[in-house]
């Protein structure tokens, strides 16, 4: 992948742009062996980059990096699922808040689904 195109997936897909060009280098920036410099949610959020530039029409994201290096990321997931079916894994009901079906899987049972209002409003599970 070229530097135009790698600029413009960091861009579009994570927001991590802004990161990265506060970084001594940009993105020449050494980041360690295997990014041993950059937490879990930096390292995880890199790899979301290259995968909605080919467009796809389907999207499974984990949720656990959401929020946690990246403050925007609930804003990409929410651009990033304009136009494809998104599947989303995540351990916080707010993560997800915008979906159109939530559903509350426990030992492989869905236990609770519906969209975030009618969720908060069982005060269930």
């Amino acid at each position: 992948m070229d530097q135009e195109r790698v600029v413009a997936a960091a861009k579009a897909s994570s927001n991590i742009h802004d990161f990265v060009t506060s970084l001594p280098h940009c993105y020449d920036t050494r980041v360690g062996d295997k990014g041993s410099r950059l937490s879990g949610g930096q390292k995880a959020t890199y790899c979301d980059c290259p995968c909605l530039e080919s467009q796809p029409k389907y999207l499974v994201a984990g949720g656990g990096h959401f929020g946690l290096a990246f403050p925007s990321l609930r804003s990409w997931l929410n651009k990033a699922r304009a136009g494809r079916t998104t599947v989303v894994i995540a351990h916080r009901l707010s993560t997800i808040q915008d979906a159109d079906l939530i559903m509350f899987v426990k030992d492989g049972q869905i236990l609770e689904q519906g969209q975030h209002y009618q969720l908060v409003a069982l005060g269930g599970v």
